[in-house]
């Protein structure tokens, strides 16, 4: 189709109808298809320019505009201007819900607008300008918009978006030194540095900077999951305690769209888990790992090895005892999730086995025990390993358990063992010549 469709009119020419249809034509759909265009009018009604919104504070929104740089909105097919900045007050006695809260342009008796918030609902002679979450006591930074941004940002919104790691130093995601006397907890970037959170309904994307969380008052050798919310003063960490070493609460967590959150909180994104050593410090280290990371989990290695000179232990029989009685290798771990990649290793070596002993069944097995009894008797003790392996001699021994059940989850020890049915005894380390090191070795992602 040419544009325009209409021709000049000559004077005194008479006006006829398709002539004036292909003028009217040309000025609602500007030379596009009646049919298939939508009009001018439809273009302006979607007018608006110059929207420029502020949070000056926890209850208060500018809207900024001037003679230079004017706001202007189309409010029910008209054009309704400010030239000077608008500030509108929120109050939690107007508004004592928490949740997503529109704000709106409305039309007056002049050309100008004044501010209004409101729910999804729009006032009378309104225009829909932008969008902000109220914590029910304030507005949570940054979670101000113009309204087309705001409809872009949920397009990008992403329920995976998590861009850091716990960690007990600050300014590093992944420390590559053992921590044992952390006291405070820090959720850093990494990876960029955008966070998802379920709020208002749907998610929204924050950017952060580092957070912290002192550790101070926490109990001991207790799990305490971790939390990141957001409200008016800013996105923030907070914890919530297993109140036992290995037992969760029931309904603690939950699940929106695939993502865990707080059970009683649904816009407070659950991060990791973390547990106090018993000197009531955060650790991060061989021997104890004790923080865990739902999200960008890395192995981790767990390593306990003999270091006592002494070349035998004691002998125990019938009965798991710890490998070398006080100096027995052991680590600390914290499983708070059955999809924890876990995995311990232990090796070690018998006493020799004479022939005669061996006609008589008599043998040593080595084992790994969970919180084992470390005095005797040593009945209580069991194997946490369901397969494994004795000898009748003194060839090396090893055993292996990995995550794979309730009874891993929580806080726990997990010492090298020595059983045996007769007076064997666990060796040492006589054979440092080569490198013979009994104790464990694993691996943990968090």
């Amino acid at each position: 189709m040419i544009y325009p469709m209409s021709t000049a009119v000559v004077a005194g020419q008479a006006t006829e109808a398709d002539q004036y249809n292909f003028l009217r034509n040309d000025a609602l759909c500007l030379g596009g298809d009646p049919a298939a265009s939508g009009t001018l009018r439809d273009l302006l009604y979607q007018g608006m320019s110059g929207v420029r919104l502020n949070r000056t504070s926890k209850t208060s929104i500018r809207l900024e505009a001037s003679a230079e740089a004017p706001c202007a909105v189309m409010i029910d097919g008209k054009i309704c201007t400010v030239t000077e900045e608008l500030t509108l007050s929120l109050g939690s006695d107007a508004f004592p819900s928490s949740g997503r809260y529109f704000l709106y342009a409305v039309g007056s008796l002049g050309a100008a607008f004044t501010l209004r918030a409101a729910s999804s609902t729009a006032p009378a002679n309104a225009r829909r300008i932008g969008t902000f979450l109220w914590s029910g006591s304030g507005i949570i930074p940054g979670s101000l918009y113009e309204i087309n941004a705001w409809e872009r940002q949920q397009d990008a919104a992403s329920p995976s978006i998590c861009e850091g790691r716990l960690t007990l130093v600050p300014g590093e995601p992944v420390p590559d030194a053992d921590i044992s006397l952390g006291e405070t907890l820090y959720f850093t970037p990494y990876h960029g540095n955008a966070v998802s959170l379920y709020l208002g309904g749907s998610w929204e994307t924050f950017r952060f900077t580092e957070l912290s969380l002192p550790l101070s008052g926490m109990l001991r050798e207790i799990p305490y999951d971790v939390f990141l919310e957001a409200d008016e003063n800013g996105l923030r960490l907070s914890t919530l305690t297993w109140g036992t070493s290995s037992a969760r609460p029931a309904g603690m967590l939950a699940r929106v769209d695939g993502v865990r959150v707080s059970g009683g909180n649904s816009g407070a994104r659950y991060l990791g888990t973390i547990a106090l050593n018993a000197s009531g410090y955060g650790e991060d280290s061989c021997s104890g790992r004790l923080l865990w990371n739902e999200y960008h989990r890395l192995p981790r290695l767990l390593l306990s090895k003999l270091e006592t000179t002494k070349t035998q232990g004691s002998a125990h029989m019938n009965s798991w005892a710890p490998y070398y009685d006080e100096d027995a290798p052991e680590v600390r771990v914290l499983i708070p999730s059955a999809d924890c990649e876990f995995s311990l290793e232990g090796a070690g070596l018998g006493s020799p086995v004479s022939e005669s002993d061996r006609g008589y069944g008599r043998g040593s097995a080595l084992g790994i025990c969970r919180d084992m009894m470390k005095t005797a008797p040593y009945t209580g003790n069991r194997n946490c390993a369901e397969v494994f392996t004795h000898t009748n001699g003194s060839s090396p021994m090893s055993v292996r358990i990995q995550n794979r059940g309730i009874s891993f989850q929580g806080f726990h020890r997990y010492t090298l063992a020595f059983w045996s049915n007769y007076s064997f005894y666990p060796i040492g380390t006589s054979l440092t010549a080569c490198g013979e090191a009994p104790g464990l070795i694993g691996m943990i992602y968090a």
